[in-house]
């Protein structure tokens, strides 16, 4: 293959024609000095860490945290000990001395960190980093039902059961995904974005689980019930004994509900306020209300009744207490006042004129003729 003729064409150079102030300035260019380099490097890896923490923690997946700094799942991971241990332990880092990336790769110098790395505790360790990262909130640590409070967690009058351990975490941790397959770190990746898409209207029934789990791990009576429910559910035997338990276990879960309803107020206040924000935020539930309501306000005289008379103190009451409701009420009132009192202007009809004649009688005549307007 020849050279093209564009090969050798060189770009000249300008040396002869930079001043002395202009070579200077170029020879400073040039130098590099390695200790700031490093200093560089180091505080460049702590910072992308920090952001990376930053992006996942407000609710972005591990791709999106990956591409908020650019950079892919294995360098974030080939650098995270560096920016572990300097945020952590500076003590310790700075014990393992500095690198030099001329001379040392990097690889060799997380490998010189490790030893400084495993001699803090894992739990001490993830503590200060996130006490050093700025926006990172900390994760609690799992926490086994022997930790937990037994007031809430065994059933009265039963000793505490530590046999079976199950673990119930109190809050959401960050996942670490990066020691997964590529398919398999999708897959959570998705399933985690899932769950918290589905947060808010699943976040009742996830406290009911890990209530129930709790429960399960401590109290004896608790579990044999379960497992006997569970036992009734599997049985395809019997069916109709199976949907009869099912159905009596509804009735008597409903039946205690609307007692605990009643009876305690604290149990209707967060109920009702539960309400009221599932209706202002979810709007399934909000039509579904709405429909409901509809149906038994036309269906039913008595809740209609109840309904009306319902709204009427609602409103007296808001009326009392609120000033921009009362003024908004009263808007309204005066608008409702107006439109039905308006005056609606018709096509106008031609009306006769009378005809002017020095005769009194013809005039009067005329001036009452409405016959064209029977047809």
């Amino acid at each position: 293959m020849k050279p093209s003729p564009f090969s050798k064409m060189t770009r000249p150079t300008c040396k002869g024609q930079l001043g002395k102030k202009d070579e200077l300035f170029h020879q400073l260019l040039s130098k590099k000095d390695d200790d700031n380099s490093t200093v560089w490097q180091v505080n460049s890896i702590i910072a992308s860490y920090k952001k990376c923490i930053d992006a996942f923690n407000r609710g972005g997946s591990m791709k999106a945290a990956f591409d908020c700094i650019g950079a892919d799942r294995n360098t974030v991971s080939r650098t995270a000990p560096i920016a572990e241990l300097s945020i952590a332990a500076p003590d310790i880092f700075k014990k393992v001395g500095a690198w030099n990336e001329r001379k040392e790769k990097l690889s060799s110098f997380v490998d010189r960190l490790q030893p400084g790395r495993r001699s803090v505790p894992s739990g001490q360790l993830i503590l200060r980093m996130i006490q050093g990262t700025r926006h990172s909130q900390p994760a609690a640590p799992k926490m086994c039902v022997e930790d937990h409070d037994q007031e809430s967690s065994t059933c009265q009058g039963q000793p505490e059961n530590t046999d079976v351990n199950v673990e119930v975490k109190t809050s959401k941790a960050a996942p670490n995904f990066s020691k997964l397959r590529k398919q398999r770190r999708h897959k959570a990746t998705r399933r985690v974005c899932k769950e918290e898409q589905a947060q808010p209207e699943k976040s009742t029934a996830r406290r009911k689980v890990q209530t129930q789990k709790i429960k399960y791990a401590t109290c004896p009576k608790f579990r044999v019930k379960k497992k006997k429910a569970m036992k009734t559910k599997a049985d395809t035997t019997n069916t109709w004994l199976r949907e009869t338990e099912i159905l009596l276990f509804r009735a008597e879960t409903k039946k205690d509900m609307a007692q605990r309803y009643k009876t305690n107020p604290d149990v209707s206040e967060s109920k009702k306020a539960y309400n009221t924000r599932r209706y202002a935020r979810d709007q399934r539930y909000k039509v579904k209300k709405m429909t409901t309501l509809h149906t038994r306000y036309h269906s039913d005289p008595d809740f209609k009744l109840h309904h009306i008379r319902s709204c009427a103190q609602h409103r007296r009451n808001k009326l009392a207490s609120n000033a921009t409701f009362q003024m908004h009420y009263r808007l309204q009132c005066a608008l409702k006042i107006k439109a039905k009192y308006k005056l609606f202007r018709h096509r106008q009809q031609k009306m006769p004129k009378p005809v002017v004649t020095r005769d009194p009688h013809v005039s009067a005549q005329s001036a009452t003729d409405f016959s064209f307007l029977i047809k």
